[in-house]
């Protein structure tokens, strides 16, 4: 519990960025999300360090969700988020950080979002494509 007591303030600060994604550039028309994002996704993205690809597994709680990015490298990211209007809105950890996804495409379900992470003063994009990841061709 004394974990959690020390997230909350963190999450709160997360919200509050996320607000400000919301306002970001404009973007292409976002369609409705559906009433369950649960599932697993590709992801691919910009970061720091330059592309990125992960595994992404969506767990609905309740009204939240639980996600948690895997890459190749065995790296994991944990995040907890919820659904409000339009937005998927994640806030994660290690970083910490915050991403706010829309839908874009229907089937098969395309997020596409922004997100960054304290300290930064850079905007970077994502996108989840729902099914897992293609295969790795091996030469």
């Amino acid at each position: 519990m004394n974990g959690l007591v020390r997230f909350l303030p963190g999450v709160f600060v997360l919200t509050m960025v996320i607000a400000a994604l919301l306002g970001a550039a404009a973007q292409s028309p976002t369609r409705p999300l559906p009433a369950d994002l649960s599932g697993t996704y590709a992801v691919s993205g910009d970061a720091p360090n330059g592309p990125y690809q992960a595994t992404a597994t969506v767990a609905q709680r309740g009204r939240v969700y639980e996600v948690r990015w895997t890459f190749a490298d065995g790296g994991v990211i944990l995040g907890v988020g919820f659904v409000q209007e339009d937005r998927f809105m994640v806030g994660y950890v290690p970083g910490p950080g915050v991403i706010s996804y829309r839908a874009v495409v229907d089937r098969p379900l395309t997020l596409e979002a922004q997100w960054t992470t304290w300290g930064e003063m850079t905007v970077y994009s994502e996108r989840m494509i729902e099914g897992p990841p293609p295969a790795r061709v091996l030469r």
